[in-house]
């Protein structure tokens, strides 16, 4: 949580504007994140790549320059700069500064050519979950974007192509008739099972994206047959029916056990792709005739607020998010839980031993690693 933590110079009144021009534009669901670790470069979608490369030195002084006598806008309460990673070439990092407000919100304050003005910059307000306002800023003003998103643009354009070759009256018979047998078949069904695997399986999002409506356009619905279906609706059903499953397996066990028989398992991971963090809660028990069965409760991205960061630890708050899961699940520790498990560093840890109240030990992987690192000395090679 520390690293994106950074100094709150947003009282410096002296420095800061008195007016700023805050473009709140429309945000695009379907704009893809340009902002990741270490992947991403500035390029121009046409001709002239060496006056982007000129610009972007110039951006660099000007970035320096804000960096030395910061002038933060006076009409973004709690404005603080997100501090760029000494590792990595985020794009929004070479073209101007991100700011954060009091609630988390982030900022873009564009430092190019067409917009760089030192007494009103432009600033464009973005979302909490999503950049993609000054993705499309970028794109559409000054004709840049990240490699990444290139690369994704030209796999999209790749899968077109390819569907293209799918789209005939000899399809269309094999899927009526449940002939999946033959190659071309095959084919699409493999790239509709792949779909959930490169998105992520990213609730709703999933389904506004130029791979799903490529896709979606193969398929023998009818003209207008997919705008009746509510993806959203869908995944509340399937979610409330698995639930009440899993809620019924625990109690048919607690009703068999009458004692404590649930293992606890609570992570803090981060994910390669986009630098974020999440939390991970997962139950492991036996059933009454001893088949051993785990359920994954719950992931959600780990992103507290700067007010939540300041008035309590983290372990305060992933506590306050873990009991809100395990009560949706009907499952109390002090009555269920006589064993937990987490790899994740102090916070997690406490969380579990000190709020929770649970019997915190290693699992037998770490365990093992441990005691080999005990006898030898050394630490195994990651495969």
């Amino acid at each position: 949580m520390s690293d994106d933590d950074a100094p709150s110079i947003g009282d410096n009144k002296d420095a800061a504007f008195s007016e700023l021009d805050v473009i709140d534009l429309a945000d695009d669901d379907n704009g893809v994140m340009s902002d990741q670790d270490g992947t991403d470069r500035i390029d121009e979608s046409g001709d002239g790549r060496d006056e982007v490369a000129a610009e972007v030195s110039i951006v660099k002084e000007r970035i320096a320059e804000f960096m030395n006598s910061p002038r933060l806008p006076s009409n973004i309460a709690g404005a603080t700069i997100k501090k760029a990673p000494r590792t990595g070439t985020s794009l929004f990092n070479q073209c101007g500064i991100r700011i954060h407000d009091a609630d988390g919100c982030e900022y873009f304050m564009c430092l190019l050519d067409r917009c760089y003005n030192v007494s009103a910059p432009l600033v464009i307000k973005c979302t909490k979950k999503s950049t993609s306002n000054a993705t499309k800023h970028l794109k559409t003003k000054h004709g840049v974007e990240s490699s990444k998103t290139q690369s994704e643009n030209r796999r999209v354009a790749a899968l077109a192509e390819q569907m293209d070759l799918y789209t005939n009256e000899r399809f269309l018979a094999d899927v009526l008739s449940n002939n999946v047998q033959t190659d071309m078949s095959f084919n699409i069904c493999f790239a509709r099972f792949s779909l959930g695997h490169v998105e992520q399986s990213i609730p709703y999002n999933a389904f506004q994206t130029d791979r799903w409506r490529l896709l979606a356009k193969q398929l023998p619905l009818g003209p207008g047959g997919l705008k009746s279906i509510n993806m959203q609706k869908h995944h509340v059903e399937m979610y409330e029916t698995v639930k009440r499953t899993i809620v019924s397996e625990i109690a048919e066990a607690r009703r068999y056990y009458t004692i404590p028989f649930m293992s606890l398992n609570l992570d803090l991971i981060k994910s390669k792709t986009s630098n974020e963090k999440y939390l991970a809660l997962r139950v492991c028990f036996n059933t009454r005739r001893q088949a051993n069965i785990g359920y994954n409760l719950a992931v959600r991205r780990f992103a507290p607020t700067t007010d939540e960061r300041l008035a309590e630890k983290a372990s305060a708050v992933i506590d306050q998010w873990s009991q809100g899961v395990l009560s949706e699940f009907g499952i109390e520790v002090r009555r269920d839980v006589p064993t937990s498990v987490s790899d994740s560093g102090s916070d997690v840890k406490h969380t579990l031993q000190v709020l929770m109240d649970a019997w915190w030990e290693w699992c037998i992987s770490h365990l093992s690693h441990l005691a080999l690192t005990d006898a030898f000395g050394n630490r195994s090679r990651r495969v």
